[in-house]
């Protein structure tokens, strides 16, 4: 059994704005397990009780000029309702290998938590906000 879900996110980074963000950001996970691979907003990544969640990111290595991509943090989304309790902490910050390592509860948590995923490219900021879901 593996100990980690790792959640990749490629970036097309050609005249990415905050209006087409989700269509030029693209989440897979290792294991083919997501739900709606690619499309930010609708992306739900499966992953185990008790284990590591790592977000990597790069630019789309067929761009001729790619922009620098950076992680910032992933976040908890705060105050919604019926949001599921997966990851242990509100935030995770980005490692010295410029991904981000979390972890899940030790316990099945039923239902999807939404939370956000904070990147830059070039100058500009941009918040996605994905979902997870344990495995049954």
């Amino acid at each position: 059994m593996k100990d980690a879900t790792i959640i990749f996110i490629l970036v097309d980074t050609d005249g990415i704005t905050e209006k087409n963000k989700n269509s030029k950001i693209y989440l897979f996970d290792d294991e083919g397990k997501s739900e709606q691979p690619g499309d930010p907003k609708n992306f739900v990544a499966r992953v185990g009780k008790n284990k590591k969640v790592v977000w990597m990111i790069q630019a789309d290595p067929f761009e001729k000029k790619p922009s620098n991509v950076s992680l910032l943090k992933i976040s908890k989304k705060k105050n919604i309702k019926n949001n599921a309790n997966i990851l242990r902490k509100k935030s995770y910050k980005v490692d010295k290998k410029g991904s981000v390592v979390g972890k899940t509860r030790d316990k099945k948590v039923k239902g999807e938590e939404s939370y956000n995923i904070t990147l830059k490219v070039g100058k500009k900021t941009f918040v996605i906000d994905p979902k997870l879901r344990m495995n049954p």
